[in-house]
């Protein structure tokens, strides 16, 4: 007699549910790699729009700095062999002069490229703040800087910078 009622699950089974689970884990695994992407674009865009705002506030509130309040501040991006940073700088004798040494930089992450009106070694290239106005003589009306991903250079964010703000669009 032959026993009808056996339990179990075939081999064929077992290699269908794997094949199944294995295209769900392709799928997310390629929608979270892109969202990380998105979300470090995002977060660069809205550092370097928070330091720009952070830079025109010093110098409309005449942050001291070693005790003085400087007649200038200023911020530049840059990218040297592939490390994106910004500098602070102050310029004691007003914006038109040549700016001392960096009060501030920092390194920012590598995972993006940033290109626009900030990203050259130029001092001409900084924008400069002067107190207690915190007007910027040495911009247009509005300027932007993009930020993109490295790994997917189509995942993008603009910073627009006018006379007033900064801000992540």
């Amino acid at each position: 007699m032959k026993n009808k009622n056996k339990k179990g699950i075939t081999l064929i089974e077992v290699l269908s549910v794997i094949a199944i689970i294995s295209i769900f884990a392709v799928i997310s695994y390629e929608n979270f790699a892109s969202n990380r992407h998105h979300a470090e674009v995002e977060a660069v865009a809205n550092e370097i729009a928070s330091l720009i705002n952070q830079t025109r506030n010093s110098a409309l509130t005449g942050k001291k700095v070693n005790d003085t309040v400087p007649a200038c501040f200023a911020i530049r991006f840059q990218n040297y062999t592939g490390i994106n940073e910004y500098k602070k700088f102050i310029a004691t004798k007003g914006c038109n002069n040549q700016i001392g040494a960096a009060v501030e930089e920092k390194e920012i992450s590598s995972k993006v490229s940033i290109d626009g009106f900030l990203t050259t070694a130029t001092f001409r290239s900084a924008f400069r703040y002067e107190v207690p106005n915190g007007k910027n003589k040495f911009m247009g009306d509005q300027e932007t800087i993009t930020v993109a991903s490295k790994a997917e250079p189509n995942i993008k964010k603009t910073v627009i910078i006018t006379q007033y703000r900064a801000y992540v669009e």
